[in-house]
């Protein structure tokens, strides 16, 4: 079976700029009034979540929780920097891990895991690779050696994957362009609720999620039909459940997005040089140079309405209209994993082969799975059609190709 990947292209959000774009608990949620050259995000996940939590992230929940217990020390979660898996550790004093399935979300045992043992600090690293996609399900149940009560973090949220939930908006890296004004930003500072969710799913659709406990009646009353409509919404849906979390889910992919079932088919880097040349009369040559242009081409099939009835409409209706040479455009080539690709040849003594914000995974083609920054190359074809091969209108195969964004 394939893993699914995925396009987005940027989010331009200038339209709605100082704009009231719906209600939550009858509270205005109001974009910013966005000065020149703001309003354009490099993608929708960055116009969402900003990639990252809040007040109510995995990390800061996860250092109070240890703290309240009465436990000395800190505890923290992160990426290991070698294995690309997480890690749990405590300054000071040793741990285990209950069973439970939810441990498999971040790649621990559903069986639970002794106490670290050894000294300070104690580590203990998932022995499996965290899952690729959103649950409501995520807790840990963490038991301090010796005295203090065990305590269960992460157990009743709407986490999109496990690198968000780590990643703390305002931490200042690369990625950290939108801690204040993304949308779930935006609405956990109107509603006062930290634990309110904006995302996208495994099929990459838009979902909002918030905690029945903090008394909201329903999901969002939108204000802007043609923000809903961007995000991927008809207004028809219904709310969800899962234990205690509610969520709304859009009906349809939003603009600019499209999820392939059927993953990447081909991924070639690509190299693209420029200079001349020119033969002096001493029968030297005067050469300049350029620059080299690095990118990737990537290819994928679309499904046609025998397998999937709207793919090929997303494809021709909602993604090629943003996809103009020049613009930014990312690549997940397995969606769910949302930090960005590193070679392994740029893996030194400051930048680890992986972390929040980058990977070199997968182990066997390092370099490859991370999502890929880029801008449309002017080598990608601008004319689009549902070439179908054969008359079952099964698929077709697309190609985009970028160049490096930095």
């Amino acid at each position: 079976m394939s893993t699914p990947a995925a396009v987005l292209s940027a989010f331009d959000a200038n339209q709605w700029s100082g704009t009231t774009v719906m209600t939550w608990d009858g509270l205005n949620v109001v974009l910013p009034t966005y000065a020149a050259g703001e309003g354009l995000f490099f993608d929708l996940i960055h116009f969402l979540n900003g990639r990252g939590s809040g007040t109510d992230g995995m990390v800061p929940v996860l250092a109070a929780a240890w703290i309240a217990s009465g436990a000395a020390g800190a505890m923290t979660m992160g990426i290991d920097s070698t294995t690309g898996r997480v890690y749990i550790e405590s300054s000071l004093v040793d741990f285990t891990i209950g069973a439970s399935t939810s441990n498999a979300f971040w790649g621990f045992d559903s069986a639970g895991h002794a106490a670290v043992g050894g000294v300070a600090p104690f580590r203990r690293v998932a022995p499996s690779a965290w899952q690729t996609g959103p649950t409501t399900t995520g807790g840990l149940t963490i038991d301090p050696a010796g005295a203090p009560a065990a305590f269960t973090v992460g157990a009743a949220r709407y986490w999109q994957d496990p690198i968000t939930a780590l990643r703390q908006r305002g931490s200042a890296d690369a990625d950290d362009d939108n801690a204040t004004n993304s949308l779930e930003a935006l609405i956990n500072t109107v509603s006062g609720e930290a634990s309110v969710r904006v995302g996208m799913t495994a099929t990459g659709r838009v979902y909002l999620a918030w905690l029945v406990s903090i008394g909201h009646p329903g999901p969002p009353t939108w204000v802007s039909a043609t923000f809903r409509a961007q995000l991927g919404f008809s207004g028809l849906e219904t709310t969800q459940s899962s234990g205690s979390v509610r969520y709304v889910v859009g009906d349809y992919l939003p603009h600019g997005v499209i999820v392939f079932p059927d993953g990447v088919r081909e991924d070639d880097l690509t190299a693209s040089t420029t200079g001349s040349a020119q033969l002096l009369m001493s029968g030297a040559y005067g050469a300049a140079s350029y620059g080299t242009r690095k990118g990737r081409r990537f290819a994928f099939d679309i499904r046609g309405p025998v397998v999937d009835t709207t793919q090929h409409l997303q494809w021709i209706e909602r993604v090629v209209q943003y996809l103009t040479p020049g613009a930014e455009v990312s690549v997940y080539p397995v969606w769910g994993r949302p930090q960005r690709r590193l070679s392994p040849l740029d893996v030194t003594v400051s930048q680890p082969a992986h972390d929040l914000l980058y990977t070199t995974a997968p182990s066997y083609a390092p370099g490859y799975h991370g999502r890929y920054r880029g801008r449309v190359a002017t080598a990608m074809t601008q004319e689009h059609a549902t070439q179908w091969a054969g008359e079952s209108r099964t698929w077709y195969r697309v190609t985009v190709d970028a160049t490096a964004a930095d």
